[in-house]
Order: structure tokens, then C-alpha cells, then sequence
């Protein structure tokens, strides 16, 4: 599990006046893994609903009644909610956005159950279908892929994750400790910082094969690009994402990403 994440989490479990919480980023980053892992390592009952699967929740969630929410969840899960070591899991938000709505009732009459939800485009789903948010009844993460330090602590790299989190700048940094820190920069550099694509590796400690995973997550994007063609140019779409790689490390200039006629 990400570090920061982590803490950010637990810090937001425990707080008594703690609010609703979405959690938003790219996907394929580890939003829902980040969840499921926290409340497995935890110990919390987990009620996840994922609004891309299941249509009928969209209804359900419409009553901005939390009190029947929570009580038709009860019947459709078969499971008796614990509204004091529960949490709430609302995924892929981004596909009924009037869910998010009823993230203010839930904060105002169960603030007991925990409640995360989790989307990624949020800004374009809002925008569609012009809902205002619950301001000062929620809360947000945002993730990104994970950090050199993430990918240490994936890789098992305890003592060098320790070593570098305590050095101070000024202070001798060993030569061999550097080489070996070098090598992993290296390998984090090839990986990128996917979630998928850094447990694949860590498990078969094969680029090739991290390789495959890293395309079929560009590819997946590609084809995603589809559910925004009534707004965006999608041939244009497509060419500024061909062109990012041959960003990285240096500054960027929209007009060498996408040319003017």
C-alpha cells in the first residue's frame, strides 16, 4: 500500500469529525486497491458498490435518503451494516453523479459510517450534468502513480527507503548505498509508476513483461477516449497523447504537441 496514502487514510478513519471522502486521480493509479487494502489491513467491514456494474444503484442512490439507502443495501448485500467499523465504498462515482449529492446527507445523518467514494474525470461528469457540489460536507485525496519512495517500499527495500527518508542534505551519502539507490531509479524510470505494472514486475522481475502490462494500460486509454467525443476533438486527443512521451524532462510547448494547421 502507498505510504502517504496510507496515513492519509487512517488519519481520516479516526478523526471524529471526519467527512465524506473522494478519492480522485487517473485511472489504473490503485484508488480501489488503496480501499480494499485499508480495510483489509484494518480490520473494517467493507460494503463495496461499483456504479459502472450495477445500474440499479443509480436509482437507489437518487432517495438522498441515506437512512434507506443504508437499508436496501442491508437487503441487496444480505449483510447487517456495522455503522461504527463499516466503510462505505462508492466506486467509479464518475457514473452517477448524483450520488454525489447524497454524500451531504450521508455526512449529515449517519456521520458515523465512514464513507469513500472514489472517481477519476470527475470535472467532466459534474460539468455534464451541471451538479453543484456538497461544499463543506466533503473531502478529497487526489492519488498519482506512485512515488520512487512507493515503488521502494513494493520493492521490499525497507532499509534503503529508511536511509533515504532520515538523509539531510550535506551529509555523506555512501558510494555504494548511492549505486545501489541509482539502480532502482533506473528500473523505477523504466517502470513508470503504475501500480499494476510495478506489482507485475516485483513478482516476475521481467521488464518484458512489465512492458505488456504498461501497454495494455496505454491501449485501454486510447480506447476510453470514445465516451468524450461530443466535447473533444478525438483525433486531436489522440495525437497530444501520442506526443506526452516525448515531453518528459523537457518543457512543454502546446504547439509541438499539437501543430497548427
Amino acid at each position: 500500500m502507498k505510504r502517504k496514502e496510507e496515513a492519509y487514510l487512517l488519519e481520516w478513519y479516526r478523526n471524529p469529525h471526519r467527512k465524506p471522502l473522494i478519492i480522485r486521480g487517473a485511472r489504473q493509479v490503485g484508488k480501489s486497491t488503496l480501499v480494499r487494502m485499508f480495510c483489509q489491513q484494518y480490520k473494517l467491514q467493507l460494503i463495496e458498490l461499483n456504479f459502472e456494474q450495477t445500474q440499479t444503484l443509480h436509482s437507489l442512490f437518487a432517495s438522498n435518503d441515506p437512512i434507506k439507502i443504508i437499508q436496501s443495501l442491508e437487503i441487496l448485500e444480505n449483510v447487517k451494516i456495522d455503522m461504527e467499523k463499516a466503510v462505505l465504498f462508492l466506486d467509479k462515482i464518475q457514473a452517477n453523479p448524483a450520488a454525489i449529492l447524497s454524500l451531504r446527507y450521508f455526512f449529515e445523518k449517519v456521520p458515523q459510517l465512514a464513507v469513500i467514494a472514489a472517481g477519476s474525470l470527475l470535472e467532466f461528469a459534474l460539468e455534464q450534468y451541471k451538479l453543484s457540489m456538497p461544499v463543506g460536507r466533503i473531502e478529497y485525496l487526489f492519488m498519482g502513480p506512485m512515488t520512487f519512495e512507493g515503488f521502494l517500499d513494493a520493492m521490499g527495500e525497507e532499509q534503503l527507503l529508511q536511509y533515504i527518508q532520515a538523509y539531510t542534505l550535506g551529509n555523506d551519502f555512501p558510494q555504494a548505498v548511492h549505486e545501489k539507490a541509482l539502480e532502482f531509479v533506473g528500473t523505477y524510470y523504466l517502470l513508470g509508476g503504475m501500480p499494476e505494472v510495478v506489482h507485475v514486475y516485483q513478482e516476475t522481475k521481467s521488464l518484458l513483461e512489465a512492458d505488456r502490462i504498461k501497454y495494455s494500460i496505454l491501449n485501454t486509454y486510447s480506447d476510453d477516449f470514445a465516451k468524450y467525443q461530443t466535447r473533444i476533438d478525438l483525433a486531436k486527443l489522440q495525437q497530444v497523447f501520442d506526443k506526452l512521451g516525448t515531453t518528459v524532462g523537457k518543457k512543454i510547448k502546446y504547439v509541438q504537441l499539437l501543430p497548427q494547421d
